[in-house]
């Protein structure tokens, strides 16, 4: 063999050695990882009045805090129980999704959130009641077309409705238009203070209770709690357009 046949073998031998060094420290870094138990989350989601079980219900689950990202789901079983396996530990907010419109979708509103601490091998429980819901309308009559584009219009007028949480989280409502307006809805608690909002950078508008909403603002309205099957409802008239 040439002595630069050796000289090659040696480098070739040597990068091989570091190679293997570092392939056993990763090995032996991720051997803790690899043997750290997990935990879990269970409960079952009832109707918060009555008790009724949610059955096909997604309850999704997801890390806060500390640590890297971490979120999963499960579907709630025939009895409304569900089980999230495989947690690493920290701590989790739990909500559920429903959409039938007869109770809130939780995972909407952080207000109702579960927190669970899940720490190694536990099993902790965290039972969601689901709260009624009701539908908050609001009326825009239109007749003028006032919220119709015109030629000129650089964007298309439109009228913003919407209510806050207790934490300030905005929640928009579902526009459905017709010829004469609009007609805007939102599922909020019937024992929770919704913070209605109805504003309008191009149209002028009036309340029918309240008379003219402020050019330059926007109409606000409490919406206490309720527990009547009936929602509240508003109704408002677009009057021309903001000069």
């Amino acid at each position: 063999m040439s002595t630069r046949s050796i000289r090659n073998f040696r480098l070739h031998s040597e990068r091989a050695a570091r190679a293997c060094s570092i392939f056993h420290a990763c090995l032996l870094a991720m051997a803790p990882c690899a043997g750290q138990s997990t935990g879990q989350i269970q409960g079952r989601v009832t109707a918060q009045i009555g008790g009724a079980v949610f059955a096909g219900t997604v309850v999704n689950v997801y890390r806060v805090g500390q640590g890297p990202a971490f979120s999963t789901k499960a579907i709630t079983a025939k009895d409304g129980t569900y089980a999230v396996t495989g947690l690493p530990a920290g701590t989790y907010r739990v909500c559920a999704s429903d959409r039938g419109g007869t109770v809130v979708d939780h995972c909407l509103w952080p207000d109702f959130h579960s927190v669970v601490a899940v720490a190694g091998a536990q099993s902790a429980t965290a039972d969601i009641q689901l709260k009624k819901a009701t539908t908050l309308s609001v009326r825009v009559n239109d007749p003028g077309r006032n919220l119709s584009r015109k030629a000129g219009d650089t964007v298309t007028p439109h009228v913003l409705v919407g209510g806050f949480d207790m934490s300030g989280i905005f929640h928009p409502a579902r526009e459905v238009k017709d010829a004469g307006g609009s007609t805007y809805e939102l599922v909020i608690p019937t024992d929770f203070p919704v913070r209605m909002v109805v504003q309008s950078a191009q149209v002028a508008m009036d309340d029918d209770k309240r008379g003219a909403v402020p050019q330059q603002g926007h109409s606000e309205v409490v919406v206490q709690p309720s527990a009547s099957a009936q929602g509240p409802s508003f109704t408002f008239h677009a009057t021309g357009r903001k000069p």
